[in-house]
C-alpha cells in the first residue's frame, strides 16, 4: 500500500504543479521561440537557396545571351566587310571600263598601245567578281545542355547527386591547380 501511497502523493504535486502553471509557461516560451527560430531559419535558408539558383541561371542566361549577340556582331562586321570590298572591286571595275572606253575612242596609234599597255595591267589585277556569300550562322542554343548545366549546378548544391559518376568540381579544380603549381615549379 506504501508504492499506492508514493505515486498518489506524485501525481498529486503533479497537478499543483500543473495548476501553478509552471509546465505551460514552459511549453509556452521554450517551444514557441524554437519553433519560431526554426521556421526563420529555414525560410531564409530557402530564400538564399533560390536567390543562388536564381543568380546562377541569370549568369547562365546572360553568358548564353552575349554568345549570340557576340556571334551577330561578328556576322554584321563580316556582311560590313563583304559589302566594303564588293563596292571596292566595283569601283575598280567601273574606272577600268572607263579607262578601256576612252582607249577605244582613240586612234590606233601609239597613244593608244601605251594606253591599252597600262590598262591591261590593271584588268590582270582585277579581281574576281564575288558571288553572294553564305548566309549568316546563328547558333541554336541547345536547350537539353542549358538545362543539364542548371541542374548539374543544382545537385552539385545537394549532397545526393543524382549523377553518381560525376567527379566533384571543386576536388577536380583543386587538382588541376595542384598540378599546375607542381609543373611551374619543376
Amino acid at each position: 500500500m506504501r508504492c499506492e501511497v508514493n505515486t498518489t502523493k506524485t501525481s498529486h504535486s503533479q497537478i499543483i504543479a500543473f495548476n501553478g502553471f509552471n509546465l505551460k509557461d514552459s511549453v509556452r516560451a521554450k517551444h514557441t521561440e524554437k519553433l519560431h527560430n526554426a521556421s526563420h531559419q529555414n525560410i531564409a535558408d530557402i530564400i538564399s537557396t533560390c536567390d543562388d539558383l536564381e543568380t546562377f541561371i541569370k549568369s547562365k542566361r546572360d553568358i548564353k545571351k552575349t554568345e549570340v549577340e557576340d556571334n551577330e556582331s561578328i556576322e554584321q562586321q563580316c556582311i560590313e566587310q563583304f559589302l566594303k570590298n564588293t563596292d571596292r572591286i566595283h569601283d575598280k571595275y567601273v574606272q577600268v571600263l572607263t579607262e578601256l572606253q576612252n582607249v577605244l575612242c582613240e586612234k590606233h596609234d601609239t597613244t593608244f598601245y601605251k594606253l591599252y599597255t597600262a590598262i591591261d595591267k590593271d584588268i590582270t589585277c582585277l579581281d574576281d567578281i564575288p558571288k553572294a556569300p553564305t548566309f549568316p550562322t546563328v547558333p541554336s542554343v541547345d536547350k537539353k545542355m542549358l538545362c543539364k548545366e542548371i541542374l548539374e549546378y543544382i545537385q552539385s548544391k545537394t549532397d545526393m547527386s543524382l549523377c553518381q559518376n560525376c567527379t566533384n568540381l571543386e576536388d577536380k579544380l583543386i587538382e588541376i591547380l595542384e598540378e599546375k603549381e607542381r609543373t611551374s615549379a619543376v
